[in-house]
């Protein structure tokens, strides 16, 4: 419960100090991934997410001893060693989407469509994968179950 209230009150502090910065610079930090993710790891309670919520609250601890505007590759790093393994984790648990899902989604949309212009010599071809990929993407947006690199 404690680390909760300590995950809460960065969490807070990570918004009012990265709100003063505009919104190509609050990429470099992953700002709305930082939010949906630690949200994430908020709403579920067990023994699991002890070790997730020590990461979020090491790159609470990273981005503050940051003077001024971070580098792409510290960033990266950043979310290499302490977001991504928390992305993981929600994705599992607790469905969440990451933007790799949309190129898997076109991917199968571009075969599909060659399957049905090779099968049934359409002069057209539907791109059914891709428009169910965005509406899942969106869902998830909505639903501050999303998180991706720089976003």
């Amino acid at each position: 419960m404690e680390t909760n209230n300590n995950i809460k009150n960065e969490l807070e502090k990570f918004i009012f100090n990265l709100n003063k910065l505009s919104s190509r610079e609050r990429r470099l930090y992953h700002y709305r991934s930082t939010i949906n993710l630690t949200n994430g790891l908020l709403s579920l309670n067990n023994s699991e997410t002890e070790l997730f919520k020590r990461y979020i609250l090491e790159y609470f601890t990273s981005v503050k001893s940051i003077n001024g505007l971070i580098t792409l590759e510290t960033s990266l790093s950043l979310y290499k060693n302490y977001l991504l393994p928390v992305g993981q984790y929600l994705i599992k648990k607790k469905e969440f989407r990451t933007r790799l899902d949309i190129v898997k989604y076109i991917l199968s949309g571009i075969l599909f469509d060659c399957i049905l212009l090779y099968f049934f010599n359409f002069c057209f071809t539907t791109p059914l994968f891709i428009l169910i990929g965005f509406i899942k993407i969106r869902k998830k947006i909505k639903k501050k179950q999303f998180f991706s690199i720089n976003w």
